[in-house]
């Protein structure tokens, strides 16, 4: 039994940034008075009360094709273009301060003897503040080409809004530490790198508590798994808060 009713969402895109769903989860957390996110927990078990705010981008740049044997000077590389772009990008960050530039994905090219016509990359771009994410933001539309023979275009994907820990959000926190505690484990809290749709409602001032999923290691590895010995804890924390919340 629960003192409220409950929604359930499920999102398809969520590794994605959740582009196509953003709208519906937003307009969804409005009518709700917490949210509840059964994200992975990090550190073994430690609860997510804040999460750094994340943005794409997408870059493109488009070369001149030519025989790569036979007449190379004739063309001009579109991921020549792009490789130098990406050491300029990802050497602006700054891993001391937790902003940070990675190039993720990048295609180009169709033939090894062809000059490469087009090349395509995608940023991720990670900013534990607004005001360095909007630098952020800023810094990437700014980029202009390094080749002026190859254009060069920045466009702004997805972004996942700075979620930051208020009053409300430390108090789901101790409710579901002490339900934890009755489980056998007591978990900490802080803010984190990692995005989920918790930045959603949680920029927007809903209560939101998140991590409260299974603990594991190396995600977005080959090697990524849960503990099996936390499946039951973590389920009985999150049947107490809904349980209880009211």
């Amino acid at each position: 039994q629960t003192h409220l009713p409950v929604t359930f969402m499920f999102i398809p895109d969520e590794e994605l940034g959740s582009p196509t769903t953003r709208k519906y989860i937003e307009a969804e957390s409005m009518k709700n008075r917490f949210v509840l996110v059964p994200e992975p927990a990090q550190d073994r078990g430690n609860l997510i009360t804040g999460r750094w705010a994340f943005a794409r981008f997408l870059l493109t740049t488009k070369g001149k094709p030519a025989h790569a044997g036979a007449f190379l000077n004739k063309g001009s590389s579109a991921i020549n273009e792009m490789a130098n772009q990406i050491i300029r990008i990802e050497e602006m960050s700054e891993p001391d301060r937790n902003v940070t530039f990675s190039v993720g994905v990048i295609n180009g090219g169709t033939f090894v003897n062809v000059v490469p016509a087009e090349c395509t990359a995608q940023v991720l771009a990670v900013a534990p503040t607004q005001v360095d994410l909007d630098d952020v933001c800023n810094r990437m539309m700014a980029l202009k080409p390094i080749n002026p023979d190859v254009p060069f275009k920045v466009e702004q994907g997805a972004i996942r809004p700075l979620f930051e820990p208020s009053e409300a959000v430390i108090g789901l926190y101790t409710m579901a530490a002490s339900f934890a505690k009755e489980a056998g484990y007591e978990p900490g809290h802080g803010m984190v790198g990692g995005g989920s749709d918790g930045n959603f409602s949680g920029a927007l001032g809903i209560p939101t508590l998140d991590g409260l999923g299974l603990c594991g290691e190396d995600f977005h590895t080959h090697n990524e798994h849960i503990y099996v010995s936390s499946v039951l804890p973590r389920c009985d924390v999150f049947e107490q808060m809904l349980r209880t919340l009211k």
